[in-house]
C-alpha cells in the first residue's frame, strides 16, 4: 500500500471522526455499539475497556546495554528476548539518545511492539538538513485502526557502543514521535533490562506462590528405578495403638487418594509400618521400616553432596533471602513399575505400594539431592540442602528475580511447596542450625538454648552427646579442641569421673556459644583489606608523632608484602 497524505487522510476518515474515540476500544464508532463494552481488562481487571485503552498509571524505565538476540523472519518478529515492566516512577516512555555520523543526535522511544522504526519529517531535517527522503510502499496501521501517514523512508548512519557506524532504515512520518523498532534494535544490539516495580513484583510471587502451592501428582521428570540384589523379604505387619488406628487409617486414605501409595492384594516384599506423629502433634507419618528388608538389597547410590560450610560460603555478599520449602519431599519424585512393588508396606489394613519415593529407603536423600541439583542446576542464586531451596542475592531486586525464575522452574517440573514452612524476602533466617544474615552466620540460640541450660553429665552417654553438639559449633570457639582437652580425655579413657576441673571447662565452651560473636565465609580480599588497613593507620600514626625512624614503616611495609605473597601462595 501507498503511503497516504494528510489531507487525504482527513477527508478519508471524515465521517469516523464525528464519533470521537470509542473509551472501550479506541477505534471511532459509538461506545454502546462496541463489542469491547462489556469486556475485562486484563490489566485492570475492571470490566468496560481493554488493556490497550486502560488507564491505570504506567511509568517506564530503562537501561540500555550490550548484546541482545532478537529473532525476525521479514513481518514475523518474536520480541522474547526483550522484557519490560514498570516501575513507580521514572519517564513516560523508554527513551535511547542515538548519534549520527553528523554528530547530531535525536532522543527515540523503544517500541518491541514494532518492527519499523518511525521518525518525524521534522526531526529528521534536525539531524540532517540535507538528507533525502525516498519512497516507500510501507503503510503503518495504529491501534485504533487509523494508518499513519508516512512521507517515504531514509537511510541514517547511527552510532553504536563500539563508536561503529550502523546504516538503519527509518519510516519518515508527517509528524509524530520518533520510535526505536525491533529491526534497528537487532541491528545496533540494544538490550532492555528486566525492571520490576516493588508492587509488580510482590504480586507476581505471590501468584507464582500459590500456584507452586496448588501443584499435585508428583514431579514431572523421568521416574526412578531402584537397584536392588538378593531375595525378596516379606515381614508380617506390626500392632499399631488403638489411640493411632484411626489417624493411621485415615492418613492412609489421605494418600490412596492423592495416589501417593495404591491397594495391592499380594507382594514378594513387605515391609512393616513406623508411625512418627508430625510437628502438629496428631498426625502420623507412614513410613516404611526398610532397615530390615529392601535397605540391605539396594545397591547404593551417590551424588554429589553439598556441605553445609560450601552453602554457608555461597551466601556471602548476599542481603536479602528466602527459603523454600518443599512438601512431602521424597513423596514427589515418581517411581517406576518395577521399583514401586519394592516398597509394598504391610499394615493392619492390607498391602500398599509406593508409586513415589518414601520416606525411610537408604537412598532417598541422594535420589532427592540429584533429581534438585539437576532442577536448579542452571538457576544462580539458588543453593538446594535437604528438602529446602535457599535463595540469595545481593538486593531486592537481584534476589526477586531469582526467586521468580525459580518458582516458574518448581510450576515447570510440577513441584509443590509448602507456603507454611517458607520464608520470603527476608535480612535473616535459620539454615542448618545457624542464623544466617548479609554480615555472616551464628549459632541459633533457639537450638542452642537446650545445650547451654543442659545439666552436667551422668554418664559417658550423656557426655558424649554434650561434646558431639559443642564440635558442631566448634568453629565458634576459639582453639576449641585445646580448651576441650579434658572432655576428650574422660571420652578415651572409658571412665566416667566428672570433677571441678571438667566442670568449669564445659561451662566456658558453653560461654563462647552465648556470645554475639559472627563469622564470615572465608575472602583472601577481605583478609588483604584489614592488613592494608592496619599499615595505613600505623603510618598516619607515624607521621602525627612525626618521628624520624623512616625505616620502622620501611620494615612495616615489607613484612606485609611477605604476609601478602605467603597468603597468595597458601590460599
Amino acid at each position: 500500500m501507498k503511503g497516504v497524505s494528510t489531507r487525504n487522510y482527513k477527508a478519508n476518515h471524515k465521517g469516523e471522526m464525528k464519533f470521537g474515540k470509542c473509551l472501550s476500544c479506541g477505534k471511532f464508532h459509538a461506545r454502546n455499539s462496541c463489542v469491547f463494552r462489556n469486556a475485562k481488562c486484563f490489566k485492570c481487571g475492571k470490566v468496560g475497556h481493554i488493556q490497550s485503552l486502560c488507564k491505570a498509571t504506567v511509568h517506564f524505565a530503562s537501561s540500555c546495554t550490550k548484546s541482545c538476540d532478537l529473532n525476525f523472519n521479514n513481518s514475523d518478529v518474536s520480541s522474547d528476548h526483550l522484557s519490560l515492566s514498570t516501575i513507580s516512577k521514572g519517564n513516560a516512555h523508554i527513551q535511547k539518545r542515538l548519534y549520527t555520523s553528523l554528530g547530531s543526535s535525536q532522543d527515540f522511544i523503544l517500541d518491541t511492539g514494532s518492527i519499523e522504526s518511525i521518525i518525524s519529517f521534522k526531526n529528521l531535517k534536525d539531524l540532517d538538513p540535507n538528507i533525502v527522503v525516498r519512497p516507500t510502499e510501507v503503510s503503518i496501521l495504529g491501534i485504533t485502526g487509523h494508518r499513519l501517514p508516512i512521507r517515504g523512508c531514509c537511510e541514517l548512519l547511527i552510532r553504536d557502543d563500539n563508536s561503529s557506524y550502523i546504516p538503519c532504515e527509518f519510516l519518515v512520518s508527517e509528524t509524530g514521535l520518533s520510535i526505536l523498532g525491533l529491526k534497528n534494535l537487532k541491528r545496533l544490539k540494544v538490550e532492555l533490562s528486566f525492571l520490576v516495580s516493588k508492587e509488580n513484583s510482590d504480586t507476581l510471587l505471590k501468584d507464582l506462590i500459590a500456584m507452586c502451592a496448588k501443584c499435585s501428582g508428583g514431579m514431572k521428570i523421568k521416574p526412578i528405578k531402584l537397584q536392588v540384589q538378593g531375595d525378596p523379604v516379606f515381614l508380617k505387619r506390626r500392632i499399631i495403638p488403638y489411640g493411632l488406628r484411626e489417624a493411621v487409617h485415615k492418613t492412609l486414605n489421605d494418600l490412596c487418594v492423592k495416589g501417593i501409595i495404591e491397594p495391592i492384594q499380594s507382594s514378594a516384599w513387605g515391609t512393616p509400618i513406623v508411625t512418627p506423629l508430625k510437628s502438629d502433634g496428631k498426625t502420623p507419618r507412614i513410613c516404611g521400616d526398610y532397615r530390615l528388608t529392601l535397605n540391605s538389597r539396594l545397591l547404593k547410590q551417590t551424588c554429589t553432596t553439598v556441605e553445609a560450610e560450601d552453602i554457608l560460603n555461597r551466601l556471602h555478599g548476599s542481603k536479602v533471602f528466602s527459603k523454600v520449602d518443599l512438601k512431602d519431599a521424597y513423596l514427589q519424585i515418581p517411581l517406576d513399575e518395577s521399583s514401586s512393588i519394592l516398597t509394598t508396606i504391610n499394615t493392619p489394613f492390607g498391602l500398599f505400594k509406593y508409586n513415589f519415593l518414601p520416606f525411610g529407603l537408604s537412598c532417598s536423600p541422594a535420589i532427592f539431592q540429584e533429581v534438585m541439583n539437576k532442577v536448579v542446576s542452571d538457576l544462580e542464586g539458588v543453593e538446594v540442602y535437604q528438602d529446602d531451596l535457599i535463595v540469595h542475592g545481593s538486593n531486592k531486586v537481584v534476589h526477586d528475580q531469582r526467586l521468580i525464575a525459580l518458582l516458574r522452574r518448581l510450576i515447570e517440573k510440577n513441584i509443590t511447596v509448602n507456603p507454611n514452612k517458607c520464608s520470603f524476602c527476608v535480612s535473616s533466617f535459620e539454615c542448618l542450625g545457624y542464623l544466617v544474615d548479609g554480615n555472616g552466620f551464628r549459632p541459633d540460640m533457639k537450638r542452642l538454648a537446650p545445650l547451654t541450660n543442659a545439666p552436667s553429665p551422668k554418664n559417658l552417654t550423656e557426655l558424649r552427646s554434650l561434646v558431639g553438639a559443642l564440635q558442631y559449633y566448634s568453629r565458634f570457639i576459639p582453639n576449641f579442641s585445646c580448651r576441650a582437652n579434658c572432655l576428650f580425655n574422660i571420652l578415651t579413657s572409658n571412665s566416667f569421673k566428672w570433677s571441678e576441673e571438667q566442670e568449669l571447662c564445659l561451662r566456658s565452651l558453653l560461654k563462647f556459644l552465648q556470645s554475639d560473636a559472627v563469622l564470615r565465609t572465608y575472602s583472601l580480599m577481605y583478609i588483604l583489606c584489614l592488613l592494608l588497613m592496619h599499615h595505613l593507620w600505623e603510618l598516619v600514626q607515624f607521621w602525627n608523632r612525626k618521628v624520624d625512624q623512616l625505616f620502622v614503616f620501611h620494615a612495616n611495609l615489607l613484612l606485609l608484602n611477605k604476609v601478602i605473597h605467603r597468603l597468595s601462595e597458601k590460599h
